[in-house]
């Protein structure tokens, strides 16, 4: 078991802007509106896909390139969002 507040080096992703759309289209991930609506509503102006096994990804303005993150617990923390 994992303990809490500690992240390995593949719970955060980075993803260039060319694996963008092929990552979304090959795992069939869907906009999450309730995390789009905490993440704006916190100031970011990330658009946010959830893939059907719980990875989480945020993609930058202008999608010059997402950040995935492994799952709502490691997003949070990165992001002070709880």
């Amino acid at each position: 078991m994992r303990k809490f507040g500690v992240m390995a080096a593949k719970d955060i992703v980075i993803v260039q802007q060319k694996h963008l759309q092929a990552g979304i289209e090959k795992y069939q991930a869907k906009i999450d509106t309730h995390l789009q609506s905490i993440i704006t509503n916190a100031g970011y102006e990330y658009k946010v896909y959830r893939f059907a096994d719980g990875r989480i990804l945020l993609v930058l303005p202008l999608e010059i390139s997402g950040v995935l993150y492994l799952n709502d617990e490691v997003l949070y923390a990165k992001l002070q969002l709880d």
